[in-house]
């Protein structure tokens, strides 16, 4: 070092940090803000004081950490320790900002509540590209960026246009397409477009928001995160971060690793991979990153995500649907981690039963489970581990799906099941567990270990669970004690379960089925009084259905209720356009709802869940507390005559709003319909949008592969056959009355079945007191 100028080149830092040279040029590679050379005479030079400073913001990895450190010591204090030695004394300079510093969350907050103010000018899907493919741009094609923000300001939409079809072509293997001439023909549009490229513009400062220079990357994964929550039709590709971690802690990946994904969605996982590997084994470099992804759009925002996180990865140029056409070769992995779609049907074109990859039995077309788990097992090295994310019926499902997992626990395959709590995802409330599998070795452990984590987690909006970081290093800690014993166990929570158990279970795989408490003790007093209301209710409901009975034979002989309808001298129906005769609304933002609070007596919150043949139903509707309903929220009130409408998963599904109901909010996932009362009733609304014509319109219109979603724009030009008024009356008492007749039987079933199952509770107190 010279130490009469305090400087310091590549290799010297390294020296000094104890680090190889390889780190140092990672680290500059990888931070915006890691110093910049004080002279480059005779080779760069850095200011000492510069470099001390910046490394006092990276904390040494636990398995590197020198004898006589701590944990949470910093390389910058290694440095001074080594520059100390040397008799060049170096003192801590950290960088004061001039301004507060605001930490990634908070720039993505304050960008996302005006992002979100442009959602109605864009269909969901092309918003999603736009913002995160012009992110993207911002990061790693600056000069381009610069000439988009230029003309953004001249308000030129044309050059904006051509610009982007141009950056389309330059990184086609990345981008997905941000250009269409429809969708920035509105002033509106062009208007929304402008305020993103401007917003997105201020990213430049947060890209050294910490010391790890990330910020950038932060930024489009709350926005990824954001996404899925706010269109369900995205969230299926997106693998909550907590559900990433807890995996990750389960395989631990490490530096120089092949690491793949053959169903990686918007790669979620893959991210998570290069992270964790940077958080635990220092500076060395990345592993290796590959994966498949089952649709363009998705394998497009993977590679986004990898490259502005600074890592390559091989993502092909192309979907890929590994069960079906994955490479021959891809061989030899060291690690794969995998969240595919739960209970695939249809995922093979052929007959597959002599594919090599079926070695424990080929799997079902109409369940694709086994097929992913063997498909994994098939491509690790020797040696390999993977952990695969599936839905909990993987772990008990009979017939051929039980003689594959049979065969896959004898012969060594299945490490461990964890099983997680439910609502982690956005997309689905499904109950899921993990997957550990390893590649037999002929030496296999006799048993398998259960990790029953259901109870774990905290709700962090009233409908999605999320793991702390205690939880998350509970599992990890529970894995490696098992790894290196045979005997652990906590009750209620995990064990390690012989083979000899499991096969009197007959391959049961369900963590809690070998941990589950003995079943609660049951009073036969208490169940005489519960058999003795349900049998009164059951009269009640009884004689409603011979009213019902009555009216609905009186509906259907009524000439004048079938006239109307079949008369073929009326005139014909005309069609016009949904959004002529009623006023669509699409539900408030998932940021807007997540801001209130939820309360027992509050508001109800309506949601898809609470539609069904027509009606709202009561079971667990959400609510909210009323003070903080604001006005903005004024708009979202039901009123009787209202439709309440699907908007993603099942679109168009409706339920006629009454006055039991007038009042309620609804949810981001459903459109407020309401009918203009001259030309249009809201119970017709109901029944048309159940119809042939209308039901095959909204599936032809919505988009989303897995879970389909409808745009609020789409939906007002539906086409809506108008009879007159007095025709939709005269349809709403026949169909009407068969509603009444449904929900009827419906709950007679309810209370039947709720009276089944408390009498057969008493079986395992072994009395019956009905016989006695």
């Amino acid at each position: 070092m010279n130490a009469s100028e305090d400087r310091v080149s590549m290799a010297e830092i390294g020296r000094l940090a104890e680090v190889k040279p390889a780190a140092v040029s990672n680290w500059r590679r990888r931070s915006t803000d890691f110093p910049e050379p004080a002279s480059t005479t005779g080779g760069e030079q850095f200011a000492v004081g510069d470099v001390a400073a910046w490394l006092d913001g990276r904390r040494i990895p636990k398995n590197a950490l020198k004898a006589g450190e701590s944990a949470g010591t910093t390389y910058g204090e290694r440095l001074r320790r080594n520059l100390d030695s040397a008799g060049t004394a170096v003192p801590w300079q950290p960088k004061t900002p001039k301004t507060p510093v605001r930490t990634p969350r908070d720039f993505f907050l304050e960008l996302w509540r005006e992002l979100d103010g442009y959602r109605g000018y864009l269909t969901a899907p092309f918003y999603r590209d736009l913002v995160l493919g012009l992110l993207y741009l911002r990061v790693r094609d600056t000069s381009r960026w610069r000439e988009l923000v230029a003309a953004s300001s001249g308000g030129d939409p044309h050059r904006i246009r051509d610009m982007l079809a141009q950056a389309v072509s330059d990184h086609r293997l990345v981008l997905p397409d941000l250009v269409d001439l429809v969708r920035l023909d509105s002033h509106g549009e062009v208007t929304g477009l402008n305020n993103i490229i401007r917003l997105l513009d201020q990213v430049q400062a947060q890209d050294t928001m910490n010391s790890s220079g990330n910020g950038a990357h932060q930024l489009f994964e709350s926005l990824l995160e954001q996404l899925a929550t706010t269109d369900r039709s995205y969230g299926e590709f997106y693998t909550p971060d907590a559900v990433v971690r807890t995996m990750l802690e389960l395989v631990e990946p490490h530096s120089g690793e092949k690491v793949h994904d053959p169903c990686c969605g918007v790669g979620s996982l893959l991210t998570g991979t290069v992270k964790f590997v940077r958080r635990n084994d220092g500076d060395a470099s990345d592993p290796s990153i590959s994966g498949h992804a089952l649709a363009e759009t998705s394998r497009k925002l993977a590679a986004m995500s990898l490259s502005v996180l600074g890592t390559d990865a091989d993502l092909g140029d192309g979907p890929v649907h590994a069960l079906r056409d994955a490479p021959e070769g891809g061989h030899g992995f060291d690690v794969i981690v995998s969240n595919p779609p739960f209970n695939m049907k249809s995922w093979s074109r052929t007959d597959t039963s002599d594919d090599p990859r079926w070695h424990y039995g080929t799997p079902p077309d109409s369940n694709a489970n086994f097929a992913w788990l063997q498909h994994s097992l098939a491509r690790l090295a020797p040696g390999g581990r993977a952990a695969v994310l599936m839905g909990n019926g993987a772990t008990f499902h009979g017939g051929r799906n039980r003689e594959i997992r049979a065969a896959m626990i004898e012969d060594g395959a299945v490490e461990a099941i964890i099983a997680l709590p439910p609502q982690l995802f956005h997309s689905t409330g499904i109950p899921v567990s993990i997957w550990l599998l390893k590649r037999p070795t002929g030496r296999n452990r006799e048993e398998v270990l259960l990790v029953d984590a259901t109870g774990m987690g905290r709700m962090v909006e009233r409908t999605r669970c999320a793991l702390d970081d205690e939880d998350i290093e509970r599992i990890g800690s529970i894995h490696r004690e098992f790894r290196k014993s045979s005997s652990i166990s906590a009750p209620g929570f995990c064990r390690a379960v012989p083979l000899s158990e499991i096969r009197e279970r007959e391959y049961l795989l369900n963590p809690r089925s070998y941990l589950g408490d003995p079943a609660a003790t049951v009073e036969p007093s208490e169940v005489r009084t519960a058999a003795r209301e349900h049998r009164r209710n059951l009269a009640e409901l009884a004689s409603r259905l011979s009213e019902i009975d009555a009216e609905v034979e009186q509906q259907l002989g009524r000439k004048s209720s079938w006239t109307p309808l079949v008369d073929s001298t009326s005139p014909t129906w005309e069609r016009v356009p949904l959004g002529e005769v009623c006023d669509v609304l699409a539900g408030p933002s998932g940021e807007v709802l997540r801001a209130l609070e939820s309360h027992a007596e509050g508001i109800p919150l309506l949601a898809p869940k609470n539609i069904h043949h027509n009606r709202v139903i009561d079971t667990e509707v959400d609510r909210v507390e009323s003070k903080n309903i604001e006005k903005k929220l004024t708009r979202y009130r039901l009123s009787p005559g209202d439709v309440l409408c699907v908007r993603t998963g099942e679109p168009g599904r409706p339920a006629l709003i009454g006055e039991e109901h007038a009042g309620s909010l609804f949810s981001t996932a459903c459109f407020r319909l309401r009918p203009k009362e001259a030309v249009l009733t809201g119970p017709y609304l109901t029944y048309w949008l159940g119809t042939p014509p209308a039901r095959e319109w909204i599936s032809r219109n919505t988009l989303g592969a897995t879970v389909p979603s409808l745009n609020a724009r789409m939906l007002r030009s539906m086409p809506v056959a108008l009879p007159p008024l007095r025709v939709q009356e005269a349809i709403e008492e026949v169909l009407g009355s068969l509603d009444d007749k449904i929900a009827l039987h419906e709950e007679i079933g309810r209370i039947t079945a709720e009276l089944r199952d408390s009498l057969a509770a008493l079986l395992g107190s072994a009395t019956f007191p009905l016989l006695e």
